[in-house]
């Protein structure tokens, strides 16, 4: 799958346009010139690029390092002035 950025695209077209306002002719036409000049981004699966794992430590550790500065902060500003 490929992706083209909207930000890209709103730009491109209006570089190629001199206009800003949605066209979706316009908007298909843009979209190929940008796939053509290789102005676009993959989409990568995690479970078939094996990276599935290491995203799932990465969403726990930062859980769980939120909730260790959460309860610093409860600490500091709560509990340790009563």
């Amino acid at each position: 799958m490929k992706l083209v950025s909207s930000v890209a695209l709103a730009r491109t077209r209006e570089a190629l346009n001199n206009s800003w306002d949605k066209n979706g002719p316009k908007d298909a036409q843009v979209i190929l010139h940008m796939m053509q000049i290789g102005n676009e981004q993959f989409d990568h699966d995690p479970l078939l690029c094996g990276t599935n794992d290491l995203q799932e430590l990465s969403k726990t550790h930062d859980i769980v390092s939120r909730s260790k500065t959460e309860l610093w902060h409860r600490t500091l500003t709560h509990y340790l002035p009563l």
